[in-house]
């Protein structure tokens, strides 16, 4: 699985202001709507984990249909 294990995560967020969960949600929200802005149709964010998808399924509740939010989780084998 891509993205940061949970025992990272929680010690970034203690110790950068800007990597708590609230923070991280308004930085996507802020940057998909630069991206609209400039008519940017496709990102691609690549190191995801799991637990980001419900974090993005929220945004996408907040741009209604303006917005395709499409999401990918890999997991390597073996």
């Amino acid at each position: 699985m891509l993205g940061i294990h949970p025992i990272g995560q929680r010690a970034l967020e203690a110790v950068l202001p800007g990597y708590g969960n609230d923070a991280r949600y308004r930085r996507i929200v802020t940057n998909l709507r630069d991206a609209a802005r400039y008519g940017i149709t496709t990102i691609v964010e690549p190191q995801n984990g799991i637990d980001d998808l419900e974090r993005f399924t929220a945004v996408k509740k907040e741009f209604d249909d303006d917005l395709l939010v499409g999401g990918e989780v890999a997991h390597r084998a073996g």
